[in-house]
């Protein structure tokens, strides 16, 4: 990771990424956009929006999952759409390439 990508790691915020992933990542069926709307705009956004990427901790976002009192199913689409959010992350060079967000489910949950 270069000094320039570095200074901007520090500048993105999670609300950046849906915006950079939609446009460049998201496949283009109707069904997949019109199903990430909705956990974008009532669950991600709201709460990490305005955090800084590099500063949201795997274990933050592991322990917010089951608060949201969701159904697992509901819990797995979060879980799933943050993955599609942070591995492109690392692409872009907006986090060092080891800091990946492992948010496992748990073996109940399956």
């Amino acid at each position: 990771m270069t000094i320039a990508s570095m200074r901007r790691a520090r500048e993105v915020t999670f609300g950046a990424l849906p915006d950079r992933y939609i446009a460049e990542e998201m496949l283009t069926r109707h069904s997949t956009r019109s199903g990430y709307s909705p956990i974008l705009k009532n669950y991600l956004r709201p709460q990490w929006g305005s955090r800084v990427i590099s500063e949201i901790r795997p274990a933050e976002l592991h322990s917010w999952l089951p608060e949201l009192a969701l159904g697992l199913i509901t819990q797995g689409h979060l879980r799933s759409l943050t993955h599609k959010l942070f591995d492109p992350a690392t692409l872009w060079e907006y986090l060092p390439s080891k800091a990946g967000i492992p948010l496992r489910s748990s073996a109940s949950a399956m």
